[in-house]
């Protein structure tokens, strides 16, 4: 048994992505006080990465990446297709939320062609801010399973760009937070 902690993420952000709600298992060789990992995880981030809470479960309860259900995104989104009011952004957004279908094939690596309606994976999706008129922060809650069931801000966008047969680029994107399952 090696003596160091197991540390797992629940989730890997995207390369560039940018996060202020991420959740890490730590499965230590020896019982510590709660209090004291605390203290001792802190000692070891850079002074601006906060610990926002720490909880201690048990050895045998799932690990946080079997229980993930959703997430929370902020993303950023261009329009390359001109100028776009407040209430532009917002006709977009209506378009994809009150869409009941929105399909998009995927390859596995076998080569097969899936088709999954990426409606189902969207829980909500809201106009957070406008930047200019040709960007917004777009505020989106989506399906994030271990079992592959995930709603990536590329989705969104593809959301986007099929509803409005415009073309949206994705400029940045900040998960917020994480959502296991039974939590708010």
């Amino acid at each position: 048994i090696h003596p160091s902690a197991r540390i797992s993420i629940a989730n890997a952000l995207s390369l560039g992505a940018t996060s202020s709600g991420e959740i890490i298992d730590f499965e230590l060789r020896n019982p510590l006080d709660l209090d004291d990992f605390t203290t001792r995880l802190k000692a070891q981030l850079p002074q601006d990465m906060p610990v926002y809470e720490v909880e201690e479960v048990g050895v045998r309860s799932d690990a946080a990446t079997k229980l993930l259900e959703k997430a929370e995104y902020l993303i950023t989104v261009k329009n390359l297709e001109g100028k776009n009011t407040l209430n532009d952004w917002q006709n977009y957004l209506d378009l994809v939320n009150n869409s009941e279908e929105i399909r998009l094939e995927k390859i596995s690596k076998s080569g097969k062609v899936n088709s999954v309606n990426l409606c189902d994976r969207l829980f909500s999706l809201t106009l957070d801010q406008v930047i200019d008129e040709n960007k917004a922060i777009l505020r989106y809650t989506g399906s994030c399973r271990n079992d592959g069931t995930l709603l990536t801000a590329d989705h969104v966008v593809y959301m986007l760009n099929k509803v409005t047969n415009m073309e949206f680029h994705l400029l940045h994107i900040h998960r917020e937070k994480l959502i296991l399952e039974n939590s708010n």
